[in-house]
């Protein structure tokens, strides 16, 4: 089962306390076990690092070839969790959740039941987005 072999990282900004304690209930609820990620903040980060993660060539963000500051935030937490998971887990998946994520204790519940030997160990898997 995926859950023997699960790691979850929530991304959250330390300022959205309430968006913790909400993503936080409902993975307790669920007997999920996590931990949690400090989110970059895009529009507060330094210009000079700003430009060097603000450009865009993928057609699927409309042809617009700049990220904004919170873009460049949300894809640099993403890194960082994917970064912490491989330098430090022993497990074999990676479950990312954003704290403001939308989702019911039956669709996590159901997450947690996958059958694992029938997903491809090399795969990522996504299971949302907004904007392409």
């Amino acid at each position: 089962m995926l859950c023997d072999n699960l790691e979850t990282l929530i991304i959250n900004l330390e300022k959205d306390v309430y968006k913790k304690e909400k993503i936080s209930n409902l993975l307790n609820d669920c007997c999920i076990s996590y931990s949690f990620i400090k989110a970059v903040y895009g529009p507060t980060m330094e210009a000079s690092e700003y430009y060097l993660c603000a450009r865009n060539d993928n057609p699927s963000f409309g042809n617009r070839h700049i990220l904004t500051p919170s873009e460049v935030g949300c894809f640099l937490s993403h890194k960082k969790a994917l970064k912490q998971f491989v330098q430090s887990s022993h497990k074999d998946w990676l479950l990312v959740l954003e704290d403001d994520v939308s989702s019911t204790n039956e669709i996590l519940t159901s997450l947690l039941e996958v059958d694992d030997s029938k997903l491809v160990d090399d795969g990522i898997y996504i299971l949302g987005g907004q904007d392409g």
